[in-house]
């Protein structure tokens, strides 16, 4: 009998033994239990969210129906006062305020956010779709009567056809909009019900798994002493057994031997194979080098073609447009004093003006002459005065004084990265608030720049999803790596953009 088998025979007990030395333990079950536990938990949670974010969307379609009720209401009311006081500003107030309850009617149909805070859902639920379509069409309705009491005064005034017609859709608008919020509530108290009907029905399943694991656990330790008394036996058989093994030793020592001259030759061969990736990384991270020169280079050259064109534009052709309109002026002192000559001159010198403005800003954002005049402070908070002028959007700064921390060609870079992080939330983000923060470290300049906007899916605008798409981003970053700086942008769709960035300060400052 070998030795392998003897360990073979004494590990299954001779009896029958080897299903109990192998059964899983307790904690087995209890993993099991506490899995099953988990994803009904998990199952639980999710519902619970659901039925959470439908209660969110119900109690805003019903604060939409009672803004909706109050404002209908409230444009019959300036409506009568209107008719009976002939005061036109009322008027204009009744059919703005109805023109603004038929849009939040359009709103609680296809979804939308009338005001901050309160997001409408698009309906689905094709019984409430068509609810809300018949309120919509009784404004409708209630807005061409109106109109037609408003063309019409004389006869339709209190008591005449028009104004019962004007009651009678009044009524059934308000009557409508009440049976609207009868339903959503109908369906808040389903929910509740199938809430109710679903943590019973986890609760039970709780109780059933708990106690299927817990008969599970006595089998199993059942199982278990009994695979321990033939474990007890087997041991007893292994003592015996321990004199042929240390023969086997020795044996086991000449092959340990013999493997470790194998496994030695192997270690020599791996270390010449890493040598050789060693090399082949440092010519990648000179090529990389080398690519990165080429683009300071390219970049370097780049400010400088911009620095020439925008010379060209403000001195050659911005001196000639003011010529024109010097020139214009002078033929408009010629004029006969005729009116419509006059306005032609005056709107083509308007023309010129524009013209000469349009160029001054193409030349300033070519070349900032601000950046080499008053420094990088002044020229960046210039740059949030532009953007604040020229979008719809609230800017908060924070930026502490960097003037006379780098060199002329990096503070050109960073000019750079600022304005078109700025130009992207200009053109694409749609924000309404924007944070800029530059902090100053002992040995770094930190920039963060952050906004409201609508985000984008970061993962697909990247030079490696295709086009030009993410060329802004790349172009950022490269500046940014140039300067021995780190940069990173987080941005997700409907929660805007977050860029930040942060470079070294020159041991040298200039």
């Amino acid at each position: 009998m070998t030795p392998e088998s003897d360990v073979k025979n004494a590990s299954t007990g001779e009896g029958g033994a080897t299903a109990g030395a192998y059964m899983p333990g307790p904690w087995c079950a209890a993993s099991l239990v506490v899995l099953a536990l988990g994803i009904l938990a998990t199952g639980l949670f999710i519902w619970m969210e659901r039925l959470d974010e439908r209660q969110r969307m119900n109690h805003n379609l019903t604060k939409a129906l009672m803004a909706l009720q109050i404002k209908a209401a409230t444009s019959h009311v300036w409506l009568e006062e209107a008719l009976a006081e002939k005061d036109e500003g009322h008027m204009v107030r009744a059919f703005s305020t109805l023109d603004w309850a038929i849009k939040l009617s359009q709103m609680i149909t296809n979804g939308g956010v009338p005001v901050r805070g309160m997001e409408l859902p698009h309906l689905e639920d094709a019984g409430l779709r068509k609810q809300v379509e018949d309120v919509t069409r009784l404004l409708q309705e209630l807005r061409n009567v109106a109109q037609e009491r408003r063309r019409n005064p004389e006869s339709a005034g209190p008591g005449s056809p028009l104004d019962q017609r004007f009651d009678e859709l009044h009524y059934a608008l308000q009557w409508s909009a009440s049976a609207l919020e009868k339903n959503i509530e109908t369906r808040q108290l389903a929910d509740h019900k199938k809430v109710g009907r679903l943590f019973l029905g986890i609760l039970l399943a709780w109780l059933a798994i708990v106690g299927a694991a817990t008969a599970g656990i006595w089998n199993g330790e059942w199982r278990r002493r009994a695979a321990n008394a033939a474990l007890v036996t087997a041991n007893e058989r292994l003592l015996s057994q321990t004199e042929e093994l240390m023969a086997h030793r020795e044996h086991l020592a000449e092959l340990v031997e013999a493997r470790t001259v194998e496994l030695t030759t192997v270690n020599e061969r791996l270390r010449s194979e890493i040598a050789g990736h060693e090399q082949t990384e440092s010519a990648l991270q000179a090529s990389e080098k080398q690519l990165r020169q080429l683009s300071a280079r390219l970049m370097t050259a780049q400010e400088e073609e911009r620095r020439r064109i925008a010379s060209e534009l403000h001195d050659e052709l911005g001196h000639a447009l003011t010529l024109v309109k010097l020139r214009l002026r002078s033929i408009e002192r010629g004029l006969p004093d005729n009116g419509a000559f006059k306005g032609d001159s005056e709107e083509l010198i308007g023309y010129v003006d524009q013209a000469i403005e349009r160029i001054r800003r193409l030349s300033h954002d070519l070349s900032p002459t601000i950046l080499h005049d008053l420094g990088l402070s002044e020229a960046m908070q210039r740059l949030v005065d532009n953007f604040c002028r020229n979008f719809d959007c609230v800017v908060t700064p924070d930026m502490a004084d960097i003037g006379g921390l780098f060199p002329a060609d990096a503070q050109i870079m960073i000019y750079r990265v600022m304005q078109e992080a700025l130009t992207n939330i200009g053109k694409h983000s749609q924000a309404k608030k924007v944070s800029l923060a530059v902090l100053r470290d002992a040995d770094r300049v930190s920039f963060v720049i952050e906004d409201d906007g609508r985000g984008f899916n970061l993962p697909g605008t990247s030079l490696k999803a295709g086009g030009r798409k993410g060329l802004g981003l790349a172009t950022m970053e490269e500046r940014v790596l140039m300067l021995g700086g780190t940069f990173e942008v987080r941005s997700q769709e409907g929660k805007g953009t977050r860029i930040a960035f942060s470079i070294p300060i020159p041991e040298v400052t200039p």
